[in-house]
């Protein structure tokens, strides 16, 4: 079980990490657009880690947004 738990980890820091990318490269610094962007990948990472939503609804609220 611990190694499915890691491998989700990666996959979710991965998915974390390209995620502020495009918001960074997408959005100009300090606009309400990216400070909302940025709110909701907190707030569903959050979510995320309080297992109040699994890893596939994350991927998914993410990839609607972009």
């Amino acid at each position: 079980m611990q190694k499915k738990e890691e491998h989700e980890d990666l996959r979710l820091k991965l998915l974390k990490k390209l995620l502020e990318d495009h918001i960074q490269v997408n959005f100009k610094r300090n606009s309400p657009k990216e400070k909302e962007m940025r709110e909701l990948l907190e707030k569903t990472l959050k979510d995320y880690h309080n297992r109040i939503i699994q890893a596939a609804d994350v991927v998914g609220m993410m990839a609607d947004t972009i």
